[in-house]
């Protein structure tokens, strides 16, 4: 298996998984907390924060599909059992193993609700095409993924504390102007 046949895998049968472990955690989700919401409205859309839905796990697990790329040789894409938290539409998964504490609370779910939006603008196929085409074409590194990136500049906005803007209103508009730069 190359690299580019690993990406067509992935981008092939991650959407599959991606509802399968949403509709997995769903059942023993919370809603985002009154008090997180209040803060958050500043941000975000009441439908995002009502849809918004939280589990907590021991470890995050990885993807079944990442079995094949293994036996072929390859090494896995993103460890997933590493990760702090992870969306599924509009599940978010916390990893209890690598929480951080209270004090990361509310920059992790912003975080994490950056990817909700995500999702809600460009659906869950395109997101998972845009997230393994992102991490492919900028080197297999996490922290290069554009739509990571995103999330992490909207994220350090919230961090300092600047005044109201729209998530919603931010994601399309950075979107838009990347779909305008890769059309050029």
């Amino acid at each position: 298996m190359t690299t580019d046949e690993m990406v067509r895998l992935m981008i092939e049968r991650a959407p599959v998984w991606v509802a399968a472990q949403r509709d997995a955690f769903l059942p023993a989700s919370n809603a985002v907390s009154e008090e997180d919401r209040v803060v958050l409205s500043a941000y975000l859309g009441s439908a995002v924060l009502q849809s918004a839905r939280l589990a907590w796990v021991d470890e995050i697990p990885n993807p079944d599909f990442y079995a094949e790329i293994e036996r072929a040789g390859l090494p896995r894409p993103l460890d997933f059992r590493l990760m702090t938290a992870i969306t599924y539409v509009d599940t978010i998964v916390v990893s209890r193993s690598q929480f951080e504490g209270p004090g990361s609370w509310r920059p992790l779910l912003f975080h994490e609700l950056v990817h909700v939006v995500q999702y809600r603008v460009l659906g869950l196929e395109r997101f998972v095409a845009d997230y393994v085409q992102g991490w492919a074409a900028n080197g297999c590194f996490y922290e290069a993924i554009p739509l990571e990136r995103m999330a992490y500049r909207l994220q350090a906005r919230f961090d300092r504390a600047e005044s109201r803007f729209s998530v919603e209103g931010e994601v399309v508009r950075e979107l838009a102007a990347g779909a305008a730069r890769a059309s050029c």
